[in-house]
């Protein structure tokens, strides 16, 4: 609340701003000045996008983590999350599980939520794939220490053919192909802290797995 005195403005076509202290991104409809006048100011916060939504699979049970970027601000209520156009839940984080899922193509949604309305949906298509892979095959899969700090170890029962890990906003930070190898150890020096999904592909299918680096 309070008031500002403008002096030396000609007629004319302005945008005014507007900055109220310790919140961000407000803005005011543009004025028009034609003479000395009082204008009331109406603070209207601006509904953010969120963007760089990612989705990984981070089991053969069909579930799948998304994350995102998103902004906070006063008004914000909550974060919409879809599946195929259909809304299956709301957070107010920056992750969400979509749970048990089969087999196929998807495409997911993200909406932001405030009390003055509602975002763009944006969207990502993904593929969730190994699901119903062999329990027997899953079981002799073996990926320690959990946590993780200096190296992680995987180890199968028959030859991997592929691995990566993957951070949650989908960036591949190690990778090895053609390895047809049954064990395989990760530095984790360069790897920050935080969780990542392993996935590895073998003669049976598709397997992965969610780790926490520490450091």
């Amino acid at each position: 609340n309070g008031s500002l005195t403008l002096s030396g403005i000609v007629i004319g076509n302005y945008n005014l701003e507007v900055s109220l202290a310790g919140f961000d991104l407000w803005q005011v409809q543009d004025i028009s000045i034609s003479s000395d006048t009082i204008i009331p100011v109406q603070l209207i916060e601006t509904i953010v996008i969120p963007s760089n939504l990612n989705a990984n699979q981070i089991d053969n049970l069909g579930n799948v983590m998304l994350s995102w970027n998103g902004i906070e601000t006063r008004e914000f209520v909550s974060f919409k999350v879809y599946l195929d156009n259909n809304e299956v839940g709301t957070t107010s984080d920056t992750a969400f599980v979509l749970e048990t899922l089969s087999n196929g193509n998807y495409q997911a949604g993200l909406q932001s939520v405030y009390t003055s309305g509602e975002s763009e949906i944006i969207t990502k298509d993904f593929v969730v794939q190994g699901v119903g892979l062999n329990d027997n095959g899953i079981q002799q899969l073996m990926i320690y220490p959990v946590p993780a700090k200096d190296y992680v170890s995987i180890e199968y029962n028959k030859n991997i053919l592929s691995i990566k890990m993957i951070d949650l906003n989908g960036q591949i930070v190690y990778q090895e192909l053609d390895f047809l190898k049954m064990r395989c150890n990760i530095p984790l020096q360069e790897i920050k802290q935080g969780m990542y999904i392993v996935q590895i592909t073998t003669e049976q299918g598709f397997i992965s797995r969610l780790i926490t680096v520490v450091k």
